[in-house]
């Protein structure tokens, strides 16, 4: 059997955003957009192409691409 490849995009929670009064903190909660992204990631397998689409500071996009080879 060919290997072949699977593509999940998974778009985060938020939607465009300006610039983050949080940068100038030492600490803060994180957004929704960043549990959802380590949450995507937690699915992930080793050896999976990960790609993530940053707008305005905040994870906005993930692709996660996996070879099979069986």
């Amino acid at each position: 059997m060919q290997p072949w490849r699977t593509r999940r995009t998974v778009k985060l929670l938020g939607s465009e955003n300006g610039a983050r009064p949080e940068a100038k903190l030492d600490d803060f909660a994180l957004r929704k957009e960043h549990t959802a992204l380590l949450t995507a990631l937690n699915c992930a397998s080793d050896g999976a192409f990960i790609t993530i689409e940053v707008k305005h500071g905040l994870p906005f996009l993930v692709e996660i691409e996996k070879q099979h080879d069986e």
